[in-house]
């Protein structure tokens, strides 16, 4: 299991890239957004669609 620190450190890093796509390539961005959700779903988080991350129950 990720600490705490690692896993928001990591959360942070995946956001940057996904606004750094966004400037690049909505297409290629959507694809990282899918594939991140995927992982935070899999580390026991969801992507809220306001883009806040919260602790499955």
């Amino acid at each position: 299991m990720y600490s705490s620190v690692s896993l928001l450190s990591s959360l942070f890093h995946q956001q940057a890239s996904v606004k750094k796509a966004n400037n690049r390539n909505t297409d290629w961005s959507e694809n990282i957004e899918l594939r991140l959700v995927a992982k935070r779903d899999r580390a026991g988080f969801l992507l809220r669609r306001d883009h806040t991350v919260a602790r499955q129950e």
